[in-house]
């Protein structure tokens, strides 16, 4: 009797222990399957795309969408809002083909039929090598996150990551007094500035090069099967979504990979089929009225400009923000009429490109001194130098420093490895940003301060400095 009584007794602390922990996981929902997020008592991290993507779609308000692979992840949705007049949410899919982009695009026009504008990335070098489906070498893909089967949700209920790294954490933290509930913001969500912060440029940009920059591959072009591959992938994964939503408008667009990527193109002698492939693709979608199609590689200055990418293709945040603006403006946008020149321009000058010399360029040790040269063109806002003595006891005062996104300046004094404190404080005192540069060599060097939180007047002060030049406000 007693064995059958602690069986029994077993039994159901077991089964409790079960309803516990499905109870909380339903409760909390850290990948959003059931509901929306409990922002008023927690804070959810916005940490992994695929096990997401599919919740934020489905439960989240918008009427806007914004959409991807990691060339697409750094964009920022407050930008897209104030530039479009909408409210828009970032599903970025890192590596994903275009059927898993597709097959968000479409859960949220079916779960939010008010939508009103899709922005998509068309990648290039997926025209010809990528995945037709779902990729299988990202991860398992949580196919229960995805469909509408009640019957396997226990893959996500009685999951003990999702269980004790997730809810548990997630509920302990809301029980502290300084907890401060929310959810990652869009802007930040998958934007990989700050993960490779100091790998813009060279010599990282060298080191990716595959092939010898005087090799030159076999040509290569467009055969009927590979006509039929690209038609079949751009008219089932974005002419089709676009022809079933006709009150949608859709931006798409084939981003501004580094001219370095070109080079292994003809390294490879695939370059001819690759611009072939991208005109067949152009040309499909430029038959749909309600896709605007864009290429933005015809900026030769920044896609020849190895300081604003930190490999081949992927470039700094503030060529997304660049992006908004130009398709805001209808900058850059392939017609009918313009297509054909457009891509035997592109081609003419990729093979007569000098490869060499972004091997020779000068390194920006400072990313966001890229960005601060483009900043007049995102703002309309010309920079303005200060002169080398506006630093006063190692504090600039900026009565306009929220007019402007970056404080540019050079300095030297401290050896490789010495580190340069800046700090901004707003008119009141209380501290913006810190920031802790480091010295990569016995020289000058340039660094700049963000002043994007600062919405007025200003003061930065610098500690580490020993010779300061060249203040600017970009």
């Amino acid at each position: 009797m007693k064995v059958k009584s602690w069986l029994r007794l077993f039994g159901l602390l077991t089964a409790a222990v079960f309803l516990f922990a499905g109870v909380l996981v339903w409760y909390v929902d850290p990948f959003f399957h059931y509901h929306a997020p409990h922002t008023e008592r927690f804070f959810y991290p916005l940490d992994n795309e695929r096990s997401m993507n599919d919740g934020l779609l489905r439960n989240l308000d918008y009427d806007a969408i914004l959409t991807g692979t990691s060339l697409a992840a750094c964009f920022k949705t407050s930008e897209l809002d104030a530039l479009f007049g909408v409210h828009a949410i970032k599903i970025p899919a890192s590596g994903a083909s275009y059927f898993e982009i597709n097959k968000l695009i479409n859960t949220g026009l079916d779960t939010h039929p008010d939508t009103k504008l899709v922005i998509r990335s068309i990648d290039r070098h997926m025209l010809l090598y990528g995945a037709e489906e779902l990729r299988d070498d990202l991860g398992e893909y949580p196919d229960y996150l995805y469909d509408r089967n009640p019957f396997n949700d226990y893959k996500y209920l009685f999951n003990a990551d999702v269980l004790f790294t997730r809810c548990l954490h997630m509920a302990l933290d809301a029980a502290r007094s300084d907890s401060v509930p929310g959810m990652t913001s869009f802007d930040d969500y998958s934007n990989t500035m700050a993960e490779y912060r100091g790998a813009f440029g060279l010599p990282n940009i060298e080191n990716m090069f595959h092939f010898d920059l005087d090799a030159v591959g076999e040509p290569m072009h467009l055969n009927e099967y590979d006509r039929r591959e690209v038609t079949r992938k751009i008219q089932e994964n974005v002419i089709a979504t676009a022809e079933a939503h006709p009150d949608v408008t859709f931006y798409c667009f084939f981003p501004p990979i580094s001219l370095g990527y070109w080079r292994d193109r003809i390294a490879l002698g695939d370059i001819y089929a690759q611009i072939e492939a991208e005109q067949l693709a152009a040309e499909l979608m430029l038959r749909c009225p309600n896709i605007r199609l864009f290429d933005f590689t015809g900026r030769e200055d920044i896609i020849s400009d190895v300081n604003q990418y930190r490999d081949l293709m992927h470039y700094g945040e503030w060529i997304n923000s660049l992006m908004l603006k130009w398709m805001r403006g209808d900058q850059y946008r392939l017609t009918e009429e313009n297509y054909r020149d457009f891509f035997a321009d592109r081609l003419a000058y990729y093979l007569a490109a000098d490869y060499k010399a972004l091997l020779t360029q000068e390194r920006w040790h400072c990313d966001y001194y890229a960005a601060a040269l483009l900043n007049e063109e995102l703002t309309g806002i010309p920079p303005r130098p200060l002169g080398d003595d506006a630093l006063r006891d190692g504090r600039l005062s900026l009565p306009d420093a929220g007019a402007y996104s970056y404080l540019c300046f050079e300095a030297r004094g401290g050896k490789p490895g010495d580190t340069l404190v800046i700090s901004v404080y707003d008119e009141n005192g209380a501290c913006l940003s810190t920031a802790e540069e480091t010295y990569q060599v016995d020289d000058w060097q340039r660094f700049a301060v963000d002043l994007r939180t600062a919405t007025g007047p200003a003061e930065v002060v610098i500690d580490g400095g020993e010779e300061l030049r060249g203040f600017g406000l970009y």
